[in-house]
This record gives structure tokens, C-alpha cells and sequence, in this order.
């Protein structure tokens, strides 16, 4: 009896133990799928640079991170998945963190950067800091910055075009294409054709002629056909000339057309592209800091220069990805001529008047009113 009970007491112990086990192993919480929702403009987020940052947060937070990228087309949109708390980061313009409709800032709808957790800002150009900065504190990131340029496709020109008025040059009606996502930088590039002063570029009243209605009215009535939010190559394939912000211009070289931008003489509107954190992260840690890592890697050299220079055509934001650059494109982007910046880049008016913004929306419904413009679509 005793040698059976000797053989008995291991084997319920090992039986018991293994349900134990069991038990507690069915229980344990497996790693959660974190989810940060990222809003931004097409081009931003590139199926390789978003599974690359899955991969490497998944194994530093020990979480399945996923990042789900909603494309915009304007800042309504944007506006509004903020304020719903339906985005976590989002790209904004610099200059609608002020502006009047939305008033990002003041409204605490965005939170201030945190530079410990965003290393990589240390490393973005002076120029661009001032534009994302309020009160001694960033609230925003650039990631890229450039105008709302004129592109020319060189099979028509032997050499670039100098000025914006040759879009009402009748030789090219019906050649070329412009946005009608952010309507306004249309308005700009007409009144800086016109002659107007930059500063004029936003008020309502200096607009708001008889002479400035009809040379926009003339540049929605003799365009090809309208480009939505972001400019891709299909939209500006085969026509003559179009306004881009650029990020069209390495699909149409893979099409076999060579477009290039050209510095009119007036000058051109300039965006500045920055991430900025939604206030609903403020007592969310992990998706707090995950958003931080987002924004890092996007200042990386090799994101700046796979995604930013090569994928869109676009001049980098950070030192060290532009000390990367071959000497031809750091000349080609004229960083070092501040002259050139100051004469050829306009940077957006941030409009704050609700009566300046109204003027400007009703000014291009005008010009619009009984023209109905295709949108291309993209061929299959």
C-alpha cells in the first residue's frame, strides 16, 4: 500500500499541476492589437514605410501595432475627424493651425509636442520652426514643404515657362489642369499673375473686382479638367501643363513623360506639410508615444529621402537627409540662396477673418457657377 501510494501522490500532483497550467495559460491576456489612425494626404504613408514601422513598434512595445491610414482631401475633412476624435494624428497645412475656421490651437484640439519624445525635430531646418511653433512650444512637425508649383511637360516646351499668366494664353486652352481641392491656391496664383501684393493674397476686398473675377472665371473655363486633393499622373497625362504640388511628377517619368516644375517670375504659393497630435492622446500613453514614433520616423533620413525626395518629388525637411542629397539636387532645391526663398516662395496667408474665408469660397463658386470640369479617372 504504501509503495501505490507513493506512486499515486506524483501523479495527481502532475495532473493537477498541468490543469493549473491550463488554466491560468487559457487566461493570460494575449498581446493587444493597438490601433493608431493616421490622417494625411496621399503619398505620406507608402505601404513599405507603414509595415516597416508595424514591425519595428510591434517588437519594441511588445504589442501588435497597426497603423490605419485614412487619405484626405481637404481641411474640412480633417477638421472634422479631429474634433470627432476619429483621427490620432493628422497632416495639416502650417497655416491652418490658425485659422479661423478651425482655430486648432486655441480650441486645444492638438497638443504640443513633446521634443524628448520626437528626437528627430532637432534635426528639421530652422526655416520651417517658426511656422509650427506658438508660445515657445511646437504643436505641429513638418514633413514636407513645397509649393503649389507650375509643372510644364518639357515634350512641349524647350525651355521652362517663366510666369503663371501663360495659363491664359490661349495657345494652351484646354491644355492643362489645376485643383479644385484647395480652391484657393488658385485664387493666389491668379491674383500674383495679376500683380498683387502678397499680402493681398487672402483679403476678400483687394479680390473681390470685377477684373480679378473674370481672370479667374477664364482660368476655371479654358482648364482640361480639375485634380482632386492630391495630383497623381493620371490626372495631368498628355496635357501640356497643369498646377501640381510635384507629388505627380515620378508616375508620369514612369509613364515615359518628363514633366518638371518651373519658377514663375511672380512667385508661388508654398505649403508646409506637418503632423500634429490629437488632444485625445493626452491620457493615452501608449498611443500618445506611438504617435511620437510615427512622427520620428517620417523626420528619419531614410524616410525623408525614399518617401519625401524620391517618391514625391519633393525637397526634404531635416539637415541630415539634405546633406544626403547629391550636390546637383541641393542646388535644384536653392536651400542655400535665401534670395531665391524669398522671391520665388510665397508662404499661404493664414486667413482668420470668417469674412475673408466666405469671400474667398463665394469668389470660386463664382468663377465655377454653370462650368461642370471632369475629374480623370484613374485607369484600371
Amino acid at each position: 500500500m504504501l509503495f501505490y501510494h507513493d506512486l499515486r501522490i506524483p501523479y495527481f500532483g502532475a495532473a493537477l499541476l498541468a490543469a493549473v497550467l491550463l488554466m491560468f495559460g487559457a487566461s493570460r491576456p494575449v498581446a493587444a492589437d493597438v490601433s493608431l489612425r493616421l490622417m494625411t494626404w496621399l503619398g505620406y504613408a507608402p505601404d513599405a514605410q507603414v509595415q516597416e514601422f508595424e514591425r519595428r513598434m510591434s517588437e519594441k512595445y511588445d504589442e501588435k501595432v497597426t497603423l490605419k491610414v485614412h487619405y484626405i482631401n481637404g481641411y474640412d475633412e480633417a477638421f472634422r475627424l479631429i474634433r470627432s476624435g476619429d483621427a490620432d494624428i493628422t497632416v495639416l497645412v502650417d497655416h491652418i493651425l490658425h485659422d479661423g475656421r478651425y482655430q486648432f490651437i486655441a480650441n486645444k484640439l492638438i497638443i504640443p509636442i513633446d521634443p524628448d519624445a520626437v528626437p528627430n525635430y532637432a534635426d528639421v531646418l530652422e526655416d520651417y520652426k517658426p511656422y509650427v511653433e506658438h508660445d515657445c512650444q511646437a504643436y505641429a512637425v513638418p514633413i514636407a514643404s513645397g509649393p503649389y508649383g507650375l509643372a510644364y511637360n518639357t515634350r512641349y516646351f524647350d525651355s521652362p515657362p517663366t510666369t503663371w499668366n501663360i495659363l491664359w494664353d490661349p495657345k494652351y486652352q484646354g491644355k492643362y489642369a489645376i485643383t479644385d481641392g484647395i480652391f484657393e491656391v488658385n485664387l493666389y496664383i491668379t491674383a500674383l499673375a495679376m500683380g498683387y501684393p502678397r499680402e493681398d493674397l487672402g483679403r476678400f476686398d483687394r479680390l473681390n473686382t470685377p477684373q480679378f473675377k473674370a481672370r479667374l472665371r477664364t482660368l476655371v473655363e479654358n482648364a482640361e479638367s480639375f485634380w482632386p486633393g492630391i495630383d497623381e499622373a493620371h490626372h495631368l497625362q498628355g496635357l501640356h501643363l497643369a498646377t501640381s504640388w510635384g507629388f505627380s511628377i515620378p508616375g508620369l517619368r514612369a509613364l515615359g513623360e518628363e514633366w518638371k516644375m518651373a519658377e514663375p517670375e511672380e512667385g508661388s504659393p508654398t505649403w508646409i506639410d506637418v503632423h500634429a497630435v490629437n488632444q485625445s492622446l493626452s491620457n493615452k500613453p501608449l498611443k500618445k508615444a506611438l504617435a511620437y514614433e510615427w512622427i520620428n520616423y517620417t523626420l528619419s533620413p531614410e524616410f525623408q529621402l525614399d518617401v519625401i525626395v524620391e517618391g514625391i518629388a519633393t525637397p526634404p525637411v531635416t539637415k541630415s537627409a539634405l546633406a544626403r542629397l547629391s550636390e546637383a539636387q541641393q542646388q535644384s532645391y536653392h536651400f542655400d540662396d535665401k534670395e531665391f526663398l524669398q522671391k520665388y516662395r510665397v508662404i499661404y496667408p493664414t486667413i482668420k477673418s470668417e469674412r475673408n474665408r466666405n469671400g474667398i469660397k463665394y469668389l470660386w463658386n463664382e468663377a465655377k457657377r454653370g462650368i461642370d470640369k471632369p475629374v480623370r479617372s484613374k485607369p484600371d
